[in-house]
C-alpha cells in the first residue's frame, strides 16, 4: 500500500498507536497535522480529540501560529476558531497580517466579537494590510 501525503512531523506513528491502543499523546506540536491526518483518514474519534485538543489551547499569544499552522496543514476548523480568537483580541495583537487570504482578513473584519480600539486604528491596520498584499499579490475588488 503506497500512502500519498507529506508527514513532516511525524504524525503517522501516532495514528498507528492510536489505532491499535486507542490513546494518542496530542501536543501543541502535532495537534494541527495530526487533525488534518484524521480527516484525510476519515477517522472521526482521533478528528474529534485533536479539534477539542486545539480549541482548548488557542490564546491570543499563539493564534497568530497556530493559524499559520492551520493554513500549512489546511485545516478548516482551526482556520476559524483561530480567527475568532485573532478577531476577540485584534486591538492587541499587532502582528502583519498580510499572509491571510482576503477572505479569512475580511472575516475577522466582520466579526461580532471584532475589539478595536477605535475606527482609526481599524482603518489604519486595513490599510497596511492592502498595501503590503498588493506588493506580493492582487487585491479583490471588495477590499
Amino acid at each position: 500500500v503506497e500512502v500519498d501525503f507529506l508527514d513532516p512531523n511525524d504524525c503517522f506513528s501516532s495514528v498507528l498507536r492510536y489505532m491499535y491502543t486507542g490513546s494518542v499523546t496530542i501536543t501543541n506540536h502535532n495537534s494541527i497535522p495530526l487533525l488534518a491526518l484524521a480527516d484525510k483518514l476519515d477517522m472521526s474519534d482521533l478528528k474529534t480529540q485533536a479539534s477539542k485538543y486545539i480549541a482548548g489551547n488557542i490564546r491570543r499569544e499563539n493564534c497568530i501560529d497556530m493559524l499559520k499552522r492551520a493554513f500549512e496543514f489546511d485545516a478548516k476548523e482551526v482556520i476559524i476558531k483561530c480567527a475568532h480568537v485573532i478577531a476577540r483580541n485584534f486591538c492587541y495583537l499587532h502582528a502583519d497580517f498580510s499572509f491571510l487570504p482576503p477572505e479569512v482578513y475580511l472575516k475577522i473584519l466582520q466579526n461580532e466579537d471584532l475589539a478595536v480600539k477605535n475606527e482609526v486604528d481599524l482603518l489604519i491596520g486595513l490599510e497596511d494590510y492592502v498595501t503590503k498584499r498588493k506588493q506580493t499579490q492582487q487585491i479583490p475588488a471588495h477590499l
